[in-house]
């Protein structure tokens, strides 16, 4: 707790007991405030259970490896090729004020890799770091410090000293050579690595097709409401092929005479990665700004124009209208890892002519209108009826097999998900050309809640509700089908299922229910080997 905090003006280590007692000083006052202040009632049946015998150390000592991890690594979110481990975490430092302290943030940085180089010493053969003793600066530790983040790097830690023994080598040795052997043991054990993909020659689902029941895909078209285009209209995009060649908005033209209408694509394009504390929105913000906690500038100033096209819509219609490009425009690259990349794409005011809005939301997209003088979009949930050539790829049966074992922005979601309103059960089927020897499978589930505060361990949940509560697994044996596994009340993201190996032509996952009403079916990865263990 923030609240019960000192040390900073004292030697960390020679000190030690010094600040654990001034710690505990706090810690009672506080309980003694609880207690018999202003909440005495509500905590009338509240008991103090277990005190830490130890302080809580943020640094001490500095240990240092063949990379140390800084301040400007952080902010620039620079990719290592040899991460392991990832954070996203503001940069704070809690500077010592008297026996109390400052906490001053810094940033608020894009998701940043931890390179392997900086989990084992530079001078002692034998050790390995993980936890907050790893090598990073002084300001780069204000990120790193999280349990959650420490926890990627300790598994790291951990796998990189499976190698070491496997290899019989010290935790130097395994860099470069065996880097990529590491970071794909890690993502085969549900480990997040920024970017990189499943390459493991052994699963064999990598080499199957893949199709489902139903999938979710970019598009809006279910025209709703019409909106007058008094002002300029137009959606954000989370998402966008490298190659634009087609833009369909739904339209009414009420006037007597065609209508030119005028469209513009841009890309948000910041100064810097990084945000400043004072340009974040807060968790507790509940509108649609809050985005994963990301993208959420909208000052029509920073969006780059990239290109445009026009169409033309007759007297008295309605339908779509199709702006064209030729050549087909090219978009810049999108950043996987973060919500700050995104496209507008914008209709200048016409008069007499209206454009439909899409009658439900989305998470790829959102609808933004610019009135003149206006410094920033505003944006709501649902988007305009909108349809895009080529088609991103968005909730396919394709995702579970295209290496990535979860999201790390709004889009691409990097799943498969059933088609929305799709009643469960759903199933996804694996396929391959020649029969294969399967004797183990690894299935990843969706729990991430977009919003921080969504999360159950913030609002008192005790699972993701979106995550595959019942499911079953089966395979086709000599052209009949056989239940492999049968699961019931799974809450847990990652699961891997060992069975006496089978020969089979096909795969079939199928999720019965999920942890909460409405949720359809959402898999980001199956992975199936030959043998179990």
């Amino acid at each position: 707790m923030w609240v019960t905090e000192t040390g900073g003006n004292l030697d960390t280590i020679r000190d030690d007991h010094e600040i654990y007692e001034e710690l505990l000083r706090q810690f009672y006052s506080v309980w003694d405030h609880i207690k018999n202040g202003p909440h005495a009632d509500e905590a009338r049946n509240w008991e103090l259970v277990w005190v830490s015998p130890k302080a809580g150390k943020r640094e001490s000592r500095r240990f240092v490896g063949d990379y140390i991890l800084t301040q400007t690594d952080i902010e620039e979110a620079r990719l290592f090729e040899d991460r392991v481990a990832y954070g996203g975490y503001a940069l704070d430092i809690h500077d010592p004020v008297r026996t109390r302290a400052r906490i001053i943030f810094h940033c608020i940085p894009p998701l940043f890799s931890i390179p392997y180089r900086c989990l084992y010493s530079r001078t002692i053969g034998n050790l390995m770091l993980a936890g907050r003793l790893m090598s990073v600066t002084h300001l780069a530790l204000g990120a790193v410090r999280l349990m959650k983040t420490l926890a990627t790097a300790g598994q790291a830690a951990g796998a990189a000293a499976h190698l070491c023994r496997k290899y019989d080598c010290l935790p130097r040795d395994l860099y470069p050579e065996r880097v990529g052997e590491l970071q794909q043991l890690l993502l085969r054990r549900d480990a997040t690595i920024l970017g990189l993909r499943n390459e493991d020659p052994d699963d064999l689902a990598r080499s199957a097709k893949v199709t489902a029941t139903s999938e979710a895909v970019f598009e809006c078209a279910e025209a709703g409401d019409f909106l007058p285009l008094d002002c300029a209209r137009g959606v954000v995009l989370w998402n966008w092929p490298e190659k634009l060649e087609r833009i369909e908005l739904y339209a009414r033209n009420e006037s007597d005479e065609a209508q030119r209408l005028e469209s513009s694509v841009s890309a948000f394009a910041p100064e810097r990665k990084w945000k400043a504390p004072e340009e974040h929105i807060p968790y507790s913000d509940p509108g649609p700004g809050n985005r994963m906690e990301w993208g959420n500038d909208n000052t029509i100033a920073k969006f780059a124009a990239v290109g445009s096209a026009s169409a033309e819509i007759g007297p008295r219609s309605e339908g779509w209208a199709a702006f064209e490009f030729s050549p087909p425009l090219e978009l810049p690259p999108r950043d996987e890892t973060s919500d700050e990349g995104r496209c507008a794409l914008v209709i200048a005011p016409a008069d007499g002519v209206s454009l439909a809005a899409n009658r439900w939301a989305t998470d790829f997209a959102q609808r933004c209108e610019a009135r003149e003088g206006d410094a920033a979009f505003t944006t709501m949930p649902e988007p305009l009826a909108i349809r895009i050539q080529p088609r991103p790829v968005h909730g396919e049966a394709m995702n579970v097999i295209n290496g990535y074992n979860r999201r790390f922005c709004t889009n691409p979601v990097d799943m498969w998900m059933s088609a929305p309103g799709a009643p469960l059960p759903q199933s996804v089927v694996l396929e391959w050309p020649e029969p294969v020897r399967l004797g183990r499978v690894h299935l990843t589930f969706d729990t991430l809640n977009r919003s921080y505060l969504g999360m159950p361990f913030n609002c008192g949940g005790r699972v993701s509700e979106m995550c595959a509560r019942d499911y079953s697994l089966e395979a086709e044996v000599d052209g009949e089908w056989r239940t492999l596994v049968e699961e019931r009340g799974n809450y847990r993201r990652f699961r891997v299922h060992e069975f006496a190996p089978v020969t089979a032509s096909r795969l079939r996952l199928t999720i019965r229910a999920a942890n909460g009403d409405g949720w359809g079916a959402r898999v980001y990865e199956i992975r199936a080997y030959e043998t179990p263990g």
